[in-house]
């Protein structure tokens, strides 16, 4: 009875190790992950911005029209366009 009682009580402390490890682990993960989500609405907020910016300049549609500056600035939007599909931001289109 006393070996099941001393093999039960090493069971148990090296139970409470490994718990206690996972543990560490889950906290370690849980706050890289609340980082990357901190990360990732800094960068939502920064695509609105140069999106609205991007509308701002453009409202009259010139550079967008020109040859040489309207490629260039299409490609910007377009950039901008498909970083907003690709992590569903709404866009926010200031058009006069």
């Amino acid at each position: 009875m006393m070996e099941a009682i001393v093999i039960l009580s090493i069971l148990l402390i090296v139970c409470i190790f490994v718990i206690i490890n996972l543990l560490r682990k889950i906290e370690r993960v849980d706050d890289e992950l609340s980082d990357v989500s901190m990360n990732m609405e800094e960068f939502i907020v920064q695509v609105k911005s140069a999106q609205n910016k991007i509308y701002e300049i453009d409202s009259k549609r010139i550079f967008e029209k020109d040859d040489e500056v309207g490629t260039v600035f299409t490609g910007i939007k377009d950039v901008i366009t498909n970083i907003n599909l690709k992590y569903d931001i709404e866009e926010t289109k200031n058009e006069k």
